[in-house]
Order: C-alpha cells, then structure tokens, then sequence
C-alpha cells in the first residue's frame, strides 16, 4: 500500500498510519462501514410486526444477526487497517447500541445473545478479509 505524499492527514503527521491515513482513505474504508452500521440500526428500529416472530424461530434469528453483522465485521476490519480485533470491537459497539436501541422500540426487546451472535458474525467477516488480503498477497508473490 503506498501513500499519497499530496494527500492531507486526518491528523498532524498521520500519513501513511494504517489507522488513521489520509482523507481520502478514511472516506473510502470508513464510509462502507458507517452506511452499514446505519443500515442495521435502521433495521433494529422497525417495530417487531415486520420481521418473524423470534421466538418462533430462536435458532434463525441469531444466525440472522451473525449473517448481518458479518460485513460490518469486514468493514471494520478493512477500516482498520485488518485488525479483526477492532472489526469485531465495531460489531459489538453497534449491536451494544441496537440492543439498547430495541428497548424502546415497541414489540422488541434487548437481547445481549444478539450482540453475541453479531460479534460472531463480525468475527467471520473480519477472518474473511484477513484471508482474501493473504491469498491476494500469495499470488502476488
């Protein structure tokens, strides 16, 4: 990865910091993940008549979480720079917030069995992203 001497850093000497970078880079990693999070947010709002009743079906609504958290997991950790630790500190951080969200939403309820099905999922979209760069990297070699 190489960094553009002209672009302006986030921070005072920040270029080139996997965490932080320039603008541009921020927009292009944090932006995806900022739209995803709020798009589970979004959806954590709607009152529970729009979705199958969850306890009805227990097993499919956690593997609903992890299958939804599992691209913000991505995102974060491409956000990150590839650290899988704080994609999954994001996945747990927005279902931390959608859960207490849910509290208030009629019909709802908190759950923190869905922030762990998330993390799960957020755990599986950032090993994801690890193992794409690392296949990536080999056939570049």
């Amino acid at each position: 990865e190489t960094v553009d001497p002209d672009a302006t850093p986030l921070l005072p000497g920040a270029a080139g910091h996997r965490l932080i970078g320039t603008r541009d880079r921020a927009l292009e990693t944090v932006s995806p993940l900022a739209l995803w999070a709020a798009l589970l947010l979004g959806l954590g709002s709607q009152p529970s008549h729009r979705f199958p009743r969850a306890a009805d079906l227990p097993a499919l609504d956690k593997a609903a979480h992890a299958l939804l958290y599992a691209p913000l997991g991505f995102l974060g950790a491409r956000a990150f720079g590839g650290s899988v630790v704080l994609g999954v500190a994001a996945c747990v951080a927005c279902g931390a917030l959608d859960e207490w969200n849910q509290r208030t939403v009629p019909g709802r309820a908190a759950d923190w069995r869905d922030v762990a099905a998330g993390a799960a999922g957020g755990t599986l979209g950032g090993w994801i992203l690890v193992r794409t760069r690392r296949r990536r990297a080999r056939s570049r070699d």
